[in-house]
């Protein structure tokens, strides 16, 4: 099992996300999609699928903080990031897809869009969900 003590045992894939996340927290969009791009760029499909999607929202809930904000563009990434082709939902991906919901509400209302959005995350079972 990795150490989280060292990032020696990271993929440039897995600290290019976790740099997006941050960048996100410090409301710093433009860096969230410098890192993001690189994530997703050494991120594979098929063996990452939901890491994928976690640097997907990341993209997403970033274009909510930028000054020329478009709901459609963010809205398309998270209907990216939700795809029900990856399986199961992880309790993660729900969770920040949530974080993306409320923050664009914020920005923009409360619009059929995040509407849908928010009918996607809450209609799905999660992995715990299904063991619980």
């Amino acid at each position: 099992m990795p150490s989280s003590i060292s990032l020696g045992s990271y993929s440039s894939a897995q600290i290019a996300g976790n740099a997006a996340t941050a960048y996100l927290s410090l409301a710093a969009p433009e860096r969230v999609e410098e890192y993001a791009r690189l994530a997703l760029a050494e991120m594979n499909e098929a063996n990452s699928p939901w890491g994928r999607s976690l640097v997907m929202i990341d993209m997403a809930r970033a274009h909510v903080l930028t000054d020329d904000a478009d709901l459609d563009a963010a809205t398309d990434i998270m209907l990216d990031a939700l795809d029900p082709s990856r399986g199961t939902l992880m309790l993660q991906v729900q969770r920040r897809g949530s974080e993306f919901v409320r923050d664009a509400t914020v920005r923009w209302g409360n619009t059929s869009e995040l509407r849908m959005l928010r009918d996607m995350l809450t209609s799905v079972n999660t992995p715990d969900e299904q063991h619980g």
